[in-house]
């Protein structure tokens, strides 16, 4: 038998899909909010990709249609 990717349900699928479209569209005002406050690109590396994490911890928390960038840099601060 081949194994077969599955996932627990298609709204987790859709949720992750709903997730990264909003994170790649605003990645770059992310990043750059961060490097404003840490000029050194190794830690605002390290620090993007622990927003992007604590981010989809938290994305159930997320009103669709208002300022993702925004709800993801203050989500960041309230781990």
């Amino acid at each position: 038998m081949d194994p077969i990717v599955t996932y627990s349900s298609s709204s987790s699928l859709q949720r992750g899909e709903r997730f990264m479209r909003l994170l790649l569209a605003n990645q770059q005002r992310i990043y750059g909010l961060i490097l404003a406050l840490v000029p050194n690109w190794n830690d605002a590396d390290d620090i993007m990709q622990e927003t992007s994490a604590v981010m989809w911890a938290k994305f159930d928390d997320y009103e669709a249609g208002t300022d993702f960038a925004a709800w993801g840099y203050a989500s960041r601060d309230t781990r």
